[in-house]
């Protein structure tokens, strides 16, 4: 469970379909409104070199408040241009190489690189490229039609250099294959592990196409930071898809992931500056055996269109921040997942930390077109969520013992779209004190998966309609139409009943089968039921709103500040129980990481 950041793009009727995917166990749905955010929200950004803090600044005056961190890309990894005149040509045909000279040696099925430059790969070669070059020297592979081979070690292996460039030629297919059991040299080492394993930076850019089969472990792996600004990619692995230990940033690109484990992953969780995630940009798509996204630190989305259509938890973050894109998440547990690393030392706290608020721990959604078909909770805090602008939509859970909206600090909304249809067991509504208003409505009848849920105002305008994809007990709504005092009709399939709005929160039926209503903040059923917190329990004027600084890197810094909070060991989740048996594994090998790192 983690965080993720948004961005706020304009208003506009939305999503010709590219969001509509139907995935194997899991359709994701098809709505309508009248008010929807853009798909098409891809970032504008600078152009640098590292990430820093948006806070919660506007676009423009009167927009929505964003978040989260904002990438900056350096002028290397933004050019894909080489040149045969200035670049060193090595030519391969199974184990024999052409193209032997300055900074390049071939022995014993080991192409060495060891200094900087840029090197141009075709044909194909069984057997491994190592960089070993200095400290300072940036190393440019360009792949033009290159296929490399290695049954029992990394096939591209970055021992050392300042940062290793991967340029796909326009036009070209290259691919990357390891074998199922890798050799090393100590029994007791663990890496390389990946087909594409470096220990430096890594940049991927270039317009051709690069297919990944990670057979042994993990498929494209980093140590340092890892950038994809374009190409079209390819990733089928064991365990971990694309994984950058310190940061993962996606400009652009179309991307295909298929893993064991997790899809996309930002790894380091012993530092609170490092382990983030940024996606600008690009067409991603991932089938994931754990989380589909995961972050340890802080989660940016900006932008791009994101299907994670398997998962067992589809996006996951300490702060999570959702500024812009087209999201669309199947997963068997949590949706979107925000949470700090568990103590893991076996002594329970794990547990009761995930029943208590986290200060810093959220989810913001500010902008984008969110669709999310959840097995749990279709968003879990452990700490606060924000919504204040974009258009999200939850179907699920059907298990009475999760909510469609799960957290433990405060909920507030102040704009957007927001529907959410799941079992009325745990789902909680939004804070009392939120700007905007809501309903909830409880049926007295479970209602089928599919069944359309339509709302239409005094004057009989459609102001709302969303077919939900999971059966449901009830139905929370909230968006920018819905004023106090105004009556409205909701119709859900073929019965309609009149309400008018009163307060902030205006409940319709009884809470629940056998009155089992929501639980509100502090487990209580007030919010749902439209009575609010207790008193003594709302929070000062202002306290509930997106943190103006707190949840925010400290000046000078880019990544989010955790404090003292617990390192991760266990997950101390339900996935850490329902884990396969290579999890103590990959655990061991997260040991022996930071000892390397």
């Amino acid at each position: 469970m983690r965080k993720r950041k948004i961005w706020k793009r304009g208003l506009t009727a939305v999503l010709a379909g590219g969001l509509l995917l139907q995935t194997a166990g899991c359709s994701l749905g098809t709505f309508s409104e009248t008010v929807q955010e853009s798909a098409a929200g891809e970032a504008g950004q600078e152009e640098t070199a590292e990430p820093s803090e948006t806070a919660n600044g506007t676009e423009a005056a009167g927009e929505t408040e964003t978040g989260g961190l904002t990438a900056e890309y350096d002028e290397d990894d933004l050019d894909a241009g080489w040149s045969e005149e200035f670049a060193q040509i090595i030519t391969c045909s199974g184990t024999a190489v052409q193209g032997e000279g300055q900074g390049v040696s071939e022995e014993d099925g080991v192409i060495c690189i060891t200094q900087a430059g840029t090197y141009i790969l075709r044909g194909s070669y069984e057997g491994q490229i190592r960089i070993d070059a200095g400290e300072e020297d940036t190393v440019r592979l360009v792949l033009d039609g290159f296929a490399v081979s290695c049954s029992d070690t990394s096939p591209i292996y970055g021992i050392q250099c300042k940062k290793l460039i991967l340029t796909l030629a326009e036009g070209t297919e290259n691919q990357v294959s390891d074998g199922s059991a890798y050799v090393f040299e100590n029994p007791e080492d663990d890496e390389p592990d990946a087909a594409i394993f470096c220990k430096d930076d890594l940049t991927i850019n270039g317009s051709g196409s690069l297919a990944v089969n990670g057979n042994y472990s993990n498929g494209i792996r980093t140590k340092d930071g890892l950038k994809i600004i374009s190409g079209q990619i390819q990733v089928t692995a064991v365990k971990d898809g694309i994984k950058g230990k310190d940061s993962l940033t996606v400009k652009d690109g179309q991307i295909q992931i298929t893993s064991g484990e997790d899809g996309f992953k930002a790894s380091n969780d012993s530092d609170p500056d490092k382990g983030y995630m940024i996606i600008d940009g690009g067409q991603i798509q991932i089938s994931a055996g754990d989380d589909g996204i995961h972050s340890e630190t802080w989660l940016t989305i900006h932008g791009g269109t994101i299907a994670v259509e398997e998962s067992y938890e589809g996006i996951e973050g300490m702060k999570v921040d959702i500024n812009g894109g087209t999201i669309s998440v199947c997963s068997t547990d949590d949706g979107i997942n925000a949470a700090a690393p568990s103590s893991g030392d076996g002594s329970g706290d794990s547990e009761r930390q995930k029943m208590e608020a986290n200060p810093d721990v959220y989810v913001r959604i500010s902008g984008g077109v969110i669709s999310v078909t959840a097995g749990a909770d279709g968003i879990d805090s452990n700490g606060d969520v924000y919504v204040t602008g974009g258009t999200t939509y939850i179907s699920g859970p059907e298990t009475r013992g999760e909510g469609s909206l799960d957290y433990n600090g405060t909920a507030y909304i102040s704009g957007g779209v927001f529907a959410a249809a799941g079992s009325a067991g745990m789902t909680q509504a939004f804070s009392e004190d939120s700007e905007q208003a809501m309903m909830m409505v409880y049926y007295e009848e479970t209602q089928e998966a599919g069944t359309a849920v339509t709302l239409t105002d005094e004057s009989g305008n459609e102001v709302f309609s969303w077919q939900p994809e999971k059966s449901y007990e009830c139905l929370l709504l909230s968006m920018p139409q819905l004023a106090d005092g105004a009556s409205y009709t909701v119709t859900t399939g073929g019965d309609s009943q009149e309400v008018t709005l009163d307060g902030t929160v205006t409940q319709i039926g009884e809470g629940g089968f056998g009155g089992a209503g929501g639980r509100g903040p502090g487990g209580g059923r007030g919010q749902m039921r439209g009575e609010g917190p207790q008193e003594g329990e709302t929070p000062p004027e202002g306290e509930n709103r997106p943190p103006e600084g707190e949840n925010q890197p400290p000046d000078g810094e880019n990544q989010p500040d955790r404090g003292d909070m617990p390192q991760r060991g266990e997950r101390g989740d339900r996935r850490q129980q329902e884990s396969a048996p290579s999890e103590e594994n990959e655990e061991n090998g997260s040991k022996a990481e930071a000892e390397t790192a």
